[in-house]
C-alpha cells in the first residue's frame, strides 16, 4: 500500500539563537548531555557549531518540565508546532521537503 501525508497546516519558527522560541531552553540539563555529541574541537557533530549555541526543548508542557525527556535544538532548526500541538525539531533539509509557506 502507498501512502501520501496529509495536507496539514503548522505554525514554525526557525531556532538560531536562544529567546528565538520561547519554549527552547537555555541549557541542556547535565544528565542529558550524552545527546549532543562533539568532535575534537568541542563542536556538535551535526551543526559545528559551540555547545553554548544549542537549547533545549522539553517534551512535556511547561508545569510538567523535569528536564529529563526533550530534543537538542541545533542553530537553523525549525522548531514546528504539530497539529496535536506538540513540539519538535526539525532540520532546514527535512522542514524545506515537507512544508511550504501559506
Amino acid at each position: 500500500m502507498k501512502f501520501k501525508k496529509k495536507p496539514d497546516q503548522i505554525e514554525a519558527v526557525q531556532w538560531n539563537n536562544h529567546g528565538d522560541h520561547s519554549s527552547v531552553k537555555k541549557e541542556i540539563p547535565s544528565h542529558c548531555d550524552h545527546v549532543l555529541i562533539l568532535d575534537e574541537k568541542g563542536r556538535c557533530e551535526a551543526c559545528k557549531k559551540e555547545k553554548k549555541k544549542h537549547g533545549w526543548l522539553p517534551m512535556m508542557p511547561e508545569h510538567f518540565y523535569s528536564g529529563f525527556f526533550g530534543y537538542l535544538v541545533c542553530p537553523g532548526q525549525w522548531i514546528v508546532t504539530g497539529t496535536d500541538g506538540n513540539l519538535f525539531p526539525m532540520s532546514q533539509e527535512n522542514f524545506e521537503s515537507a512544508y511550504e509557506p501559506v
